[in-house]
């Protein structure tokens, strides 16, 4: 009985695994991070300030804008560490440093006095 009525409806188990992810409703701060699980996470600049969604699972944390994904990221260790990336940053967010000028260059020859009126 069993073959002739169950067998035919058996299906194959599932060649991957189950993960577990959790989803969280997020919004990008000003810098195009978010911060999920103390971490930090970037997304697209164009992105700022929009609620994105993301879906973190064991090993990585995918986020998704209006249902389509945006960037995947592998989960951090460290407890809000500074992201590594500063190439993906726009040039206008990158600090470079500047190296201090003598102070012979740095300070103007004296004017005189402002003529007053």
């Amino acid at each position: 009985m069993l073959e002739a009525l169950d067998c035919p409806t058996f299906k194959l188990l599932p060649t991957e695994t189950f993960q577990y992810a959790e989803w969280e409703l997020h919004r990008a701060g000003l810098d195009y991070h978010l911060d999920i699980t103390k971490h930090y996470y970037s997304v697209p600049h164009a992105l700022a300030r929009h609620k994105l969604w993301a879906r973190i699972t064991e090993r990585t944390v995918e986020i998704f804008h209006k249902g389509k994904g945006v960037v995947a990221h592998m989960s951090g260790s460290a407890n809000y560490a500074t992201p590594p990336w500063p190439s993906i940053c726009p040039p206008h967010t990158v600090v470079t440093p500047v190296e201090p000028q003598p102070a012979s260059v740095a300070t103007p020859p004296p004017t005189g006095p402002i003529p007053r009126s």
